[in-house]
């Protein structure tokens, strides 16, 4: 039986807003120019920080060197690494940074607490999860919603589908009951924002773990590293 898919999440918010050039000589010419398409330095900075995240924990499992990973793409454009027996998914969001990894697929998505028109709602939910979600207590509405939220994301990802799925189409109330084959399970981080990971039942972890980001940047491991080129990861 394969093991549980284990969820990392890191924080970037000493650094999220910085302008974080020194990072860009890390990847190859072609990946830098896209970074630099990113208007706001927030943006860059999760996606670089993303990709050392996931290089640096498939580093880790497979006894690899960072250097030596060259991500394939399916046609919905999730990345994958053909060499290793490892599903990845990343997501990001205000200070967070999160991957989930696995021997089985997987999706993750993560959220910042913030308040969603209920008319965005009615565009994104079915009639059943919106009634749902008017039948909560209003102070606790935007948590709700959220949770939902990131069940439909994380199992479209998981399905590597990503966002070429309607997010209507997803029914989050039934994944969250875990009563088939693939379930998802929501966490809430200690400034509220939400997490949720997908994969198949019995391989859903029972916690997340935080890792530090001067592991990843200050370790040693991208000493000098020239990544070969690959397209943005979600």
């Amino acid at each position: 039986m394969a093991e549980k898919v284990e969820v990392y999440i890191m924080s970037i918010k000493s650094v999220v807003n910085k302008v974080l050039d020194d990072l860009l000589p890390l990847f190859s010419i072609a990946r830098q120019k896209r970074i630099k398409q990113y208007y706001f330095c927030a943006e860059r900075n999760r996606t670089m920080l993303a990709e050392l995240l996931v290089r640096y924990l498939l580093a880790k499992k497979t006894g690899s060197s960072a250097t030596d990973i060259i991500f394939e793409y399916n046609c919905y454009g999730k990345p994958y690494w053909p060499e290793a027996n490892y599903s990845f998914n990343l997501s990001h969001s205000g200070n967070w940074i999160a991957c989930s990894i696995g021997q089985e697929e997987n999706g993750v998505d993560i959220e910042s607490l913030e308040e969603i028109s209920m008319q965005i709602v009615k565009m994104h939910f079915s009639s059943t999860e919106y009634e749902w979600i008017i039948a909560q207590p209003e102070i606790s509405r935007s948590l709700e919603i959220l949770k939902l939220w990131t069940i439909k994301e994380s199992y479209l990802k998981y399905q590597g589908v990503g966002i070429n799925q309607s997010l209507d189409l997803v029914d989050a109330l039934a994944l969250s009951a875990c009563k088939e084959n693939i379930g998802v399970k929501n966490f809430i981080l200690k400034d509220k924002t939400i997490l949720a990971v997908c994969t198949k039942n019995q391989l859903i972890p029972t916690k997340i773990n935080e890792i530090a980001l001067e592991q990843i940047v200050s370790g040693g491991e991208f000493n000098e590293i020239f990544f070969t080129d690959s397209a943005d990861i979600y």
